[in-house]
């Protein structure tokens, strides 16, 4: 992918996939000649043609890290990170004082960074003070 080309990719400001235009990328390839070992970083920061939100992603592979059938497996991170689930509007109207109020937007923080087993922890705490 080059400056200036178009990407799809997920948007948390308009919930879905979108298509975004790329203003950054960089592209590394690595090659290790002594063990055959072979790899890529690329990095990317794209804004979303629909609601302009700016938004940064990086994928690798290597050689080394392989799947059941021999194949690199890639890699994706981006920031910020995709959202599970947005908060619903009744949130804000919730006693942010109350500490069961909390913990369930720490459970969306949670699942926002892809802490699922802290989302389920805290969902049955959640559950179980209620």
């Amino acid at each position: 992918m080059e400056e200036g080309s178009e990407c799809k990719t997920f948007c948390n400001r308009c919930s879905h996939h979108t298509t975004h235009s790329i203003l950054y990328s960089n592209e590394n390839f690595l090659e290790e000649e002594e063990c055959q070992e072979q790899g890529e970083n690329s990095y990317y920061v794209v804004r979303c043609l629909g609601c302009d939100d700016i938004h940064f992603f990086y994928y690798s592979w290597c050689t080394m890290e392989t799947d059941e059938e021999n194949n690199p497996i890639k890699k994706k991170l981006f920031y910020p990170p995709r959202s599970f689930r947005r908060l619903p509007a009744w949130y804000s109207k919730l006693d942010s004082e109350w500490e069961i109020n909390q913990l369930l937007g720490e459970v969306y923080s949670a699942l926002a960074s892809e802490n699922l087993r802290l989302a389920s922890m805290g969902s049955e705490l959640h559950l179980n003070l209620s």
